[in-house]
C-alpha cells in the first residue's frame, strides 16, 4: 500500500474469527454453516470460523455432531467434485499444521476427530496420493482460549470449540484475540444479534 509521503507497507489481517453459537440458534443450521467456514477451502482462509464458541448449555451436543460429520467430510483428490478437503498447499505448511495438532492435547484440548494420520473411519487415500499433504479435518474440544491452538492462525482444517456462559462471556471470549478479520453470530434473538455484532471487535 502505498500512502502519500510514507513508506510501502502491507497489512495482515489474519483469521482466528469468533463463530458464535447461542443456545437459541438453530442448531442444524449452526451446524451446517460452522462446518462450511473452517472446512472449506481446506480451511486455508483468512475468513474461517476457526473458534468456534459455543453456549455452555448446549455445548456437549453441538461439539458431538460437529464431530460426526466433520468425520464424514470427504478428503483427496481436488478434481474430484466429491472432495471437500484437499491436500494443504505445501508440506512445510503441512509440517506448520502438524505441529499445532500436536500441540493441542499438550495444551490440555481433546481431539475429537482427525489429525494428519488417517483415522480409523476415514477410507484410504488412493496411492498416489499418499504423500500429499492431507490433514483431516480435526477438532478440538475442552479447548481455552489462551491456548495457542485457540489465539494463532492455523491456516489449516482444524477447529476449536469453546464454551462460553452468557452473551457477555461470549463477547470477551470472542475479542480476547490479536485478529480482527471476521466474525459470526448463531442467534433467534434479533436484538442479541445486533448487540453482539456491535460488540465483537471484527472488521
Amino acid at each position: 500500500v502505498q500512502v502519500a509521503g510514507l513508506k510501502k507497507f502491507s497489512m495482515e489481517l489474519g483469521g482466528k474469527s469468533p463463530f458464535v453459537v447461542f443456545d437459541d440458534a438453530t442448531l442444524e443450521r449452526a451446524l451446517d454453516a460452522a462446518l462450511f467456514m473452517i472446512f472449506s477451502n481446506n480451511g486455508e482462509r483468512c475468513t474461517a470460523g476457526s473458534r468456534i464458541l459455543v453456549q455452555k448449555s448446549i455445548y456437549a451436543d453441538f461439539a458431538a455432531k460437529f464431530a460426526e460429520r466433520a468425520k464424514r467430510i470427504a478428503v483427496g483428490d481436488p478434481f474430484d467434485e466429491k472432495t471437500i478437503i484437499g491436500p494443504l498447499i505445501s508440506p512445510a505448511h503441512l509440517a506448520k499444521v502438524r505441529s499445532y495438532i500436536d500441540l493441542g492435547p499438550k495444551e490440555g484440548a481433546t481431539m475429537l476427530c482427525g489429525g494428519i494420520d488417517r483415522p480409523s473411519y476415514a477410507p484410504e487415500l488412493p496411492v498416489a496420493m499418499r504423500k500429499g499433504n492431507f490433514v483431516w479435518p480435526t477438532v478440538f474440544v475442552d479447548v481455552d482460549n489462551r491456548m495457542k491452538i485457540a489465539q494463532d492462525e492455523i491456516f489449516g482444517p482444524v477447529a476449536c470449540l469453546i464454551p462460553f456462559t452468557d452473551e457477555a462471556d461470549a463477547i470477551r471470549i470472542a475479542n480476547d484475540i490479536q485478529y480482527g478479520l471476521s466474525s459470526y453470530v448463531w442467534t433467534e434473538n434479533l436484538g442479541r444479534a445486533h448487540r453482539v455484532a456491535a460488540a465483537i471487535e471484527a472488521g
